[in-house]
């Protein structure tokens, strides 16, 4: 091997080592990204260590302001796993507390008994009923009619 080729898998390393991928490697010296991979191996850059610096790039893309699931998938790893390591490492943001929305159908079969809610549930009945029997009137918009004295 001559002085050349030395020179130029030092400076890949290096720029491997600054944060740059094997595709742009690859593109500025004309290979592949899987020649690039090939001589990054021959130099002792383990699979474990651009695993560490894919998962170190999302980290650092989850600082910025993506969220984890984003800065995974731009880093090239398993978003499931990434989340994992953040809740690992402490480092997960707290999710936004979750406004009920009442009145609503999908809050009612929540568990809500809340009157919004308990009404939204009533009119879902009943537009139910008189749509699927409309010779039925013993319904009324609340509930069952009252019998009247």
């Amino acid at each position: 091997m001559n002085q050349r080729n030395y020179e130029r898998e030092a400076d890949m390393l290096r720029r491997y080592a600054q944060g740059e991928t094997m595709q742009e490697i690859g593109d500025d010296f004309g290979l592949s990204r899987e020649r690039v991979r090939q001589i990054l191996k021959r130099l002792n850059v383990t699979a474990d260590d651009m695993r560490e610096r894919r998962y170190r790039m999302a980290t650092a893309l989850y600082k910025g302001g993506l969220t984890a699931t984003e800065a995974a998938k731009r880093a090239g790893v398993h978003p499931a796993l990434f989340r994992g390591r953040l809740v690992a490492a402490g480092q997960r943001r707290p999710r936004p507390p979750r406004v009920p929305k009442h009145g609503t159908v999908y809050e009612y079969q929540r568990g809500c008994r809340c009157e919004p809610c308990t009404r939204a549930n009533a009119d879902r009945t009943y537009e139910y009923q008189h749509r699927k029997h409309p010779e039925m009137k013993r319904y009324g918009r609340y509930g069952p009619r009252q019998q009247s004295a």
